[in-house]
């Protein structure tokens, strides 16, 4: 599934042109995610999947990735009357950054409102309210409060920024590379948060010496082989893009 959405903001050449490509694309991204969403939602109710994903003692991290992601955006779906499809129309994309960016309605009280894009950009900042939680849990750099603050930063943040620039590329889809709608900014900026978080799960909040540290031990007791076969895993992990990526490297 993720490697459908990397295909689909990768904007690869389909024949329909960039401006059709620009107005699919971002549907079908939704599409996508309410698919792994529900599977997600299933899976947990039938016992199949541990939820929160963060907490599991006997995982990995593709898989706390990837239900990370499916956990942020459950709960946009399922905030009040939201309807993320606004994030994923071409043509209301300045109406949103506006509110967005402006009228900050994710900032407001009381949410939700009766406002249906009000509602829409507060179930994304429920989706954030709860990165931040679990970010507070694992000691994440890129989502604990503590370690944002001492960047100037919070949760938000990069949203914001993204969404600024969207804002002034949005009259010219594919112009620049940046995504065309926010829902893309939302899914590309969810999906580094959720790898950092299930880093952090697995191996600590400074994950790289935690990574050292279960090579060194692998290294005192295993061969040269399994050796090499653990910094494969590893290096797979890090530059993955996608939790399908880790997979699809085996």
């Amino acid at each position: 599934m993720f490697s459908t959405i990397k295909r689909l903001l990768g904007r690869k050449d389909t024949g329909r042109g960039p401006l059709a490509e620009s107005l699919v694309r971002p549907m079908a991204l939704l599409m996508a995610l309410r698919q792994s969403t529900d599977e997600y939602a299933v899976a947990v109710q039938k016992g199949l999947s541990q939820f929160p994903a963060h907490r599991r003692k006997d995982s990995n991290v593709e898989a706390i990735w990837r239900d990370i992601i499916s956990e942020v955006f459950l709960r946009m779906m399922e905030f009040g009357d939201a309807d993320l499809a606004i994030l994923a129309d071409f043509k209301r994309q300045p109406e949103v950054l506006e509110r967005f960016l402006n009228d900050r309605p994710h900032l407001s009280m009381p949410q939700p409102n009766g406002d249906q894009v009000d509602q829409t950009i507060q179930a994304v900042w429920q989706g954030y309210v709860y990165l931040a939680k679990i970010g507070e849990e694992t000691l994440d750099r890129e989502t604990s409060q503590f370690d944002l603050s001492k960047r100037g930063k919070d949760i938000i943040s990069d949203l914001v920024q993204r969404a600024e620039a969207l804002r002034a590329t949005v009259s010219s889809p594919d112009a620049s590379g940046l995504p065309v709608c926010f829902i893309e900014a939302v899914y590309e900026d969810v999906n580094l948060k959720a790898k950092s978080i299930a880093l952090s799960a697995m191996f600590g909040p400074a994950y790289e010496s935690g990574i050292s540290h279960m090579l060194k031990l692998v290294t005192e007791g295993s061969s040269q082989a399994e050796v090499r076969m653990v910094e494969d895993s590893i290096q797979r992990i890090m530059n993955a893009t996608t939790p399908d990526d880790i997979r699809k490297s085996r």
